[in-house]
């Protein structure tokens, strides 16, 4: 029987529970990323018809999905997976290209990012770039805190101060103004435009956007013009913390402010017991890059983010 394509909207969770378990312990055993929280999330727009996508469906088995999701002008491919035992059978490139077809046959969107873990080893580059999509390498580094030892001292004229939530703004602002001018800002508007960015560092610190925010291991400095760096810091999974965000304000950058940051982020972890630290970083930031793999972040998982804007030529 052929394979079936599917809209997530005429499906239950019943349908997709085993798929989404399997997904869920991809994301534990490879990333220490306990993915429980998000799958609730999106159950809860399954459960009501409400989470635009598409199934591939094998004799009413679903073993391949993908989500979309719609931000005003922009398009975002939220997830994308496919079951290990039918890996190598090119439906991650038939989900991909299902899901960009959508989102470019939508007359009100100007604009589609994905940034997908694709854990089976399926190549979906040529579904995206045959869209007419950019593509752009990223990584998921690891550091085994054990052999940490590393000790920044703290820069002249700067100081540490607990999270507050009335640093929200604050924060915003220093993260978006390092993204100006950057590769990030240029393919995700959630770097590229203020708002969003705001959106973003709202969704860390109050709704576990990338795990449990811990405001007692998140690191924000302070100087002379106010507040010059944040990192901030959450928990994937029990002993497994993960570094979200690091950013330097533009007119603090050159002072190690960022180093130091992170450096007693790292340290905060360890004392409290973490075995693991993550973050994710974009190749061709190769100074961001080589410095962390100079502080022992190992590769975990390479991963790519596309962006596809409408006028642009394929």
């Amino acid at each position: 029987m052929a394979l079936v394509m599917e809209d997530l909207r005429r499906l239950g969770t019943a349908t997709l529970e085993p798929l989404m378990d399997e997904e869920e312990a991809a994301w534990l055993d490879l990333l220490g990323w306990d993915y429980s929280p998000t799958r609730i999330f999106l159950r809860s727009f399954i459960d009501r018809g409400a989470l635009p996508g598409f199934a591939l469906l094998d004799r009413g088995r679903a073993v391949g999905y993908t989500y979309v999701v719609f931000d005003g002008d922009r398009g975002v491919i939220g997830a994308l997976y496919v079951l290990r035992s039918r890996a190598g059978e090119g439906l991650e490139q038939r989900l991909a290209a299902e899901a960009i077809r959508s989102l470019q046959d939508a007359p009100f969107i100007s604009r589609i990012e994905a940034q997908l873990m694709i854990f089976s080893g399926a190549d979906v580059e040529p579904a995206f770039t045959e869209a007419g999509m950019e593509t752009f390498q990223r990584h998921f580094l690891s550091l085994d805190l054990d052999g940490f030892a590393h000790d920044e001292p703290q820069p002249t004229g700067f100081e540490l101060r607990p999270w507050d939530d009335n640093m929200l703004d604050g924060a915003s602002r220093v993260v978006f103004d390092s993204y100006v001018g950057g590769i990030d800002a240029h393919f995700s508007s959630s770097f590229g435009r203020e708002d969003r960015c705001r959106g973003f560092v709202k969704n860390l610190v109050r709704h576990a956007g990338c795990g449990e925010f811990l405001r007692r291991i998140t690191t924000v400095g302070f100087g002379n013009s106010g507040m010059a760096g944040i990192v901030v810091a959450t928990r994937l999974s029990p002993g497994v913390g993960h570094l979200p965000q690091i950013s330097v304000a533009p007119e603090a950058q050159g002072n190690r402010i960022g180093a130091w940051l992170v450096d007693e982020s790292l340290k905060r972890f360890r004392r409290e017991g973490y075995r693991a630290v993550s973050l994710t970083v974009t190749e061709s930031n190769d100074r961001a890059y080589k410095w962390y793999r100079r502080l022992g972040f190992e590769p975990v998982l390479p991963f790519k983010a596309y962006l596809w804007r409408r006028g642009d030529k394929a």
